[in-house]
């Protein structure tokens, strides 16, 4: 009798041990739960502030003298005129995706015998139309071994230029050195934003992959 009731006892025991053993386990496994969210909840909380306080890390390469080697071409005509353009391109290679990035940039000019700097309209023309157009550089006479593409140079010396349709612009346009007075998406027709005599800045912004160009132009509205 003392035995049955010394095995009864027993596994009373055990079941009673089991029992809290799997809700200790249930109860850590809530408390991992929580401290993974909260960790989280910290983790997006500092990439949040992050961003809106700093936005993106820009880390220029430690290695002197190196330049992006596959510059585009890129030619800016105002109203059918062609302008000599200042291109500088901006290379960015993610060490963390949108946040931290290394950078490398190059700048360049291009222009031809018939461009301008500086562009005077007069105050009854009615035209105020942007064209741009972006072209990527190979190494000529290669058509045995394929294209070799290569950084645009000024001359375009020994070099095949292929038009490109793959850039995305924006723009933003500046009078008299301080008064933006659009910013945006990129605008082939301008005229609803000139707003009388003064000096106006152009900025363009090229995107593609990821490479960002930035270019400008100026002229003055009499």
């Amino acid at each position: 009798m003392h035995e049955e009731e010394y095995k009864k006892d027993l596994e009373k025991r055990r079941k009673k041990a089991s029992k809290e053993y799997f809700k200790s386990v249930n109860e850590l496994k809530k408390d991992r739960k929580k401290l993974i969210i909260e960790i989280l909840g910290i983790a997006t909380l500092i990439i949040v502030v992050f961003k809106l306080t700093i936005g993106e890390l820009l880390i220029p390469i430690p290695i002197p003298f190196v330049q992006y080697p596959k510059n585009r071409l890129y030619r800016i005509y105002f109203n059918d005129v062609p302008y000599s353009v200042s291109v500088s391109d901006t290379r960015k290679m993610p060490i963390i995706p949108y946040f931290i990035y290394l950078v490398d940039t190059s700048t360049g000019i291009f222009s031809s015998d018939d461009s301008v700097s500086n562009y005077k309209i007069s105050k009854d023309n009615q035209d105020y139309k942007i064209r741009v157009e972006s072209y990527t550089c190979y190494a000529g006479n290669l058509d045995d071994i394929g294209k070799i593409q290569e950084g645009c140079n000024q001359t375009f010396e020994n070099q095949v230029l292929e038009k490109n349709n793959d850039t995305k612009y924006t723009m933003e346009i500046i009078k008299d050195y301080y008064t933006t007075i659009y910013k945006g998406k990129f605008k082939s027709d301008i005229k609803d934003y000139i707003d009388g005599k003064g000096h106006y800045y152009v900025e363009i912004i090229g995107k593609y992959k990821n490479v960002e160009s930035q270019m400008y132009f100026t002229f003055d509205q009499e």
